[in-house]
């Protein structure tokens, strides 16, 4: 049963099914997205497992090649809030252009110098960013009614790439720049493919003009719940060193760890049947109860579990938005943006909290923040009903 909670006034409105095109997208236009969201997973999770690798090659210390991840961040960041936001005819080329701009990202980072290899992360991080919005808002926007369950499946397709990036690095330990010119061929082989994908045209623009100070609220209540609930499932990050705290051995921390991903990307792949019958302010309340309640009973397997209790918020609260929220679809940068701020900001503040309280005290940590998502999606839920209740 599907408890439906967006209001019908005019300021805090859900998306009228006019947005959409009468003409759904190909087979081959969903395939083309599927793999973009394959490619952006792969490519975020392969930075971890190679850097030791570029470190030896490059001939630079381990700590600086770090700032490989730090420099794609920024472009990512960059990429997000210019191309990836703009409104402009010529921005029906953004798609395949920003894709360019990943693919000779990757092909610097495949050479063996130093300053190629940042100028490449940014590209690469330039291009992600702009990737990240225009597929995710193609997925939103495009499908009529079955777009919840297309952005569900686009985002789990992106889970599966970030799992099997990290093989295909550990496959090619002795050849560390080669799964970046794989995946620059990928992303090469996509980019006639993208060209045909027609997503800025499908969705009217609303400008900051005619959204009026309700709806200016509700988009601040979302933005505000993506950065929390997003950093969330980037604190995870600090799992292997958690299960390391409790007596496991480096090899169990690692298995652990990637068991925990394992179950988010299946907890994303369940999410797009589940989707169609229930709201996502059901999938989301159910799903970070149950990570509440694994919390509550810390182990090793229980927080392998709490994967799936993580797995459904980003796509199904972008879902929330897009039906609640005029113009939705112009907004979905600062979502992405707010997401971003929020997988960089969090963990800093998990960091900081762990090196007073001790690295075995994650489940707590992680505990109060998923209490504090929770309440603000049922925040939310109550701030939309008011609004439906004062029109009605």
């Amino acid at each position: 049963m599907t408890e439906h909670s967006t209001p019908t006034s005019s300021s805090v409105a859900p998306q009228s099914k006019s947005i959409y095109k009468a003409e759904l997208p190909s087979l081959l236009h969903t395939l083309t997205g599927l793999l973009l969201f394959l490619l952006l997973g792969a490519v975020q999770a392969l930075y971890g497992p190679t850097l030791k690798g570029l470190s030896q090659s490059l001939q630079v210390p381990l700590h600086t090649v770090s700032l490989l991840v730090s420099v794609h961040g920024a472009g990512a960041l960059l990429g997000v809030l210019t191309l990836g936001s703009l409104v402009h005819p010529l921005t029906r080329y953004r798609i395949p252009f920003a894709l360019g701009l990943l693919v000779g990202g990757l092909v610097l980072l495949s050479l063996k110098w130093w300053v190629l290899a940042l100028l490449g992360a940014l590209l690469v991080g330039f291009g992600f960013g702009v990737l990240a919005v225009r597929t995710n808002t193609f997925f939103a926007t495009r499908y009529a009614e079955r777009s919840p369950s297309m952005v569900n499946l686009g985002n789990a397709t992106f889970g599966i790439g970030a799992v099997l990036s990290p093989l295909l690095a550990g496959l090619l330990t002795a050849t560390p720049h080669l799964p970046y010119v794989l995946m620059a061929v990928v992303g090469g082989l996509l980019i006639p493919l993208a060209r045909t994908l027609q997503e800025g045209s499908s969705v009217a623009a609303v400008s900051e003009t005619h959204r009026s100070a309700s709806s200016s609220t509700l988009l601040w209540m979302f933005l505000v719940l993506t950065a929390v609930g997003t950093g969330l499932e980037s604190s995870s990050a600090f799992f292997p060193t958690h299960f390391q705290s409790t007596g496991l051995s480096a090899a169990q921390a690692a298995t652990f760890t990637s068991g925990f991903f394992l179950v988010f990307t299946l907890g994303r792949l369940l999410g797009v049947p589940l989707s169609v019958r229930l709201s996502p302010f059901v999938l989301m309340g159910f799903s970070l109860l149950l990570n509440l309640l694994l919390l509550l009973f810390p182990s090793p397997w229980t927080l392998v579990l709490s994967g799936a209790g993580v797995a459904l918020f980003f796509p199904n609260l972008l879902n929330w938005m897009m039906q609640s929220l005029p113009g939705a679809a112009q907004l979905t940068s600062r979502v992405v943006a707010a997401a971003m701020v929020g997988g960089t900001l969090m963990p800093a503040l998990v960091s900081r909290w762990l090196a007073h309280a001790g690295d075995d005290r994650l489940p707590q940590v992680l505990l109060v923040i998923t209490l504090l998502t929770l309440l603000g999606i049922l925040g939310l839920h109550l701030h939309l009903k008011r609004a439906t209740s004062k029109f009605h």
